[in-house]
């Protein structure tokens, strides 16, 4: 996702290569006459450099190929994907590091020429200590940089929920390995004596509940990294652009604002389905784009959208929700001396941070006889504004996945709900939502030779409010029995 200036051709003018959210990598390439189109960079079969998973934008669907060696690759990886060019193997031409969704790095060696670049058709994973390198926080954004001054480059990487890490390299020029993570700016963000503000976009009000004079502490998600020593003191120091979502100070509301903010919010939901009526009169079959363009165009729809947009306005006087603000942050480095620097302490995150999509699992009774069925429930908390997707026939429905159960048996498996139907104003399609607390559970049976059992799983999604989607994402759940004898 974030550019990187190189001469990638050495050509003596300076390129830019970026990867983007469908999984593909593009250069643009520089000459005496500024910027030429972006096109595909390509591997030794003349096809698109990919990790796995990729957005086909002709045919608006996902696909999928085979580009790893990896015994560890994460099915679905890929999109979403960053790139770094540098020589890897010290052989006078330039290499490409990608980072994934899922927070792993892979190498895609060139077997060109440093004039003529010719990538490898497959990639490899790149590992931290034994284990493969996987970012916290998701979609990795990898720079190599010489972060320790020691003439080797090492890898420091930027998580998309937050977070930077670096690997230190300990191998060779030629042969780079990487030791295992350390954290140098924490998933919060927010500490302030390590946070300078170099750019404010926009001047915030001082009505916000959290940041200093009215400002947030620092970026709560899409973390998009890059290094450079800002202040000239001989040591790298950490730029990061990001999103901060703001709670609004609610007001407290007498009896009269009260009915009437009642009032605005089922004239608010008659207008979204007279809206969303309209939409469905479409034939979702042959996705008819010349008939919701000319729907969108039509005077019933202009109006009820601009009274859908007064009312919304109106209730926002009394329930303000949640603004979303753009910053770029620096973190200053605070230690001179060597690859140990840290420029903030790791806080872990508690469950269901504001703002985030959260997952909790528990069983109804924490003890249960072996052969004993007992009740499993997960909660999916989504945060206010935001809306994922039901089981219906969406983008990206919300599927579960289980895992390790330790020889627990579902009888059944959770119902996603199919959600409530809307406009999707960012796809411009039908889809059912699913918003607030979402209540699943299952029978789940004991096994017989067990004293204690964990049932573990992932919660797929897409998060969107009304103006943009989050990139597909994925949480993690688990849930652990003592078996009784």
């Amino acid at each position: 996702m974030t550019p990187q200036l190189v001469d990638f051709n050495l050509d003596g003018h300076k390129d830019m290569i970026a990867a983007t959210f469908e999984g593909t990598v593009f250069l643009i390439e520089g000459s005496p006459e500024g910027w030429k189109q972006p096109v595909h960079i390509k591997d030794v079969n003349d096809s698109n450099v990919r990790i796995q998973l990729y957005y086909d934008t002709d045919k608006d669907e996902y696909a999928s190929v085979d580009r790893t060696n990896s015994e560890y690759e994460v099915v679905g990886d890929g999109h979403c994907t960053s790139v770094t060019a540098v020589d890897w193997d010290r052989d006078s031409d330039l290499d490409l590091v990608l980072g994934s969704l899922e927070g792993a790095v892979y190498l895609c060696i060139n077997e060109g020429t440093p004039a003529a670049p010719k990538f490898s058709g497959r990639n490899q994973q790149i590992f931290a200590g034994k284990k493969p390198l996987r970012v916290d926080g998701g979609l990795s954004n990898p720079l190599c940089v010489d972060w320790n001054k020691d003439g080797k480059f090492d890898l420091v990487c930027g998580g998309y929920e937050g977070g930077v890490y670096y690997f230190e390299n300990s191998g060779t020029l030629t042969q780079p390995s990487f030791k295992e993570a350390q954290i140098l700016v924490d998933r919060t963000g927010t500490h302030e004596a390590k946070v300078e503000f170099v750019d404010q976009q926009e001047s915030i009000s001082s009505q916000f509940v959290q940041g200093r004079e009215g400002r947030p502490l620092g970026p709560m998600e899409k973390w998009h990294i890059d290094t450079v020593d800002y202040d000239q003191d001989g040591d790298l120091d950490i730029l990061v652009g990001g999103l901060s979502t703001m709670q609004v100070a609610k007001p407290e509301l007498n009896e009269a604002q009260q009915q009437e903010l009642s009032k605005l919010v089922k004239e608010d939901k008659i207008v979204s389905g007279k809206i969303n009526a309209l939409f469905s009169a479409l034939d979702a079959e042959t996705e008819n784009q010349k008939a919701i363009e000319d729907m969108l165009a039509s005077g019933e729809y202009e109006k009820l959208a601009a009274e859908e947009k007064r009312l919304k306005s109106q209730i926002s006087a009394y329930k303000p929700e949640p603004i979303h603000f753009q910053y770029l942050w620096l973190y200053r480095n605070r230690d001179h001396s060597s690859g140990s620097s840290s420029t903030s302490g790791h806080r872990p995150e508690a469950n269901f941070t504001p703002g985030k999509f959260g997952v909790h699992a528990a069983f109804d009774s924490a003890t249960a006889m072996p052969g004993e069925r007992v009740n499993l429930r997960l909660t999916l908390h989504i945060p206010e504004g935001f809306h994922i997707y039901g089981s219906g026939n969406n983008t990206f429905p919300t599927t579960l996945e289980f895992r390790d159960m330790d020889g627990l048996v579902i009888d059944k498996l959770p119902e996603i709900p199919v959600g409530e139907f809307n406009f999707d104003p960012v796809s411009k399609k039908n889809s059912t939502w699913l918003e607030g607390v979402v209540e699943l559970e299952c029978q789940v049976t004991v096994p017989d030779d067990f004293e204690a059992a964990t049932i573990q799983g992932t919660v797929n999604y897409m998060m969107c409010d009304r103006k943009y989607c989050r990139p597909p994402a994925k949480t993690n759940f688990k849930a652990s029995l003592t078996i009784a004898k």
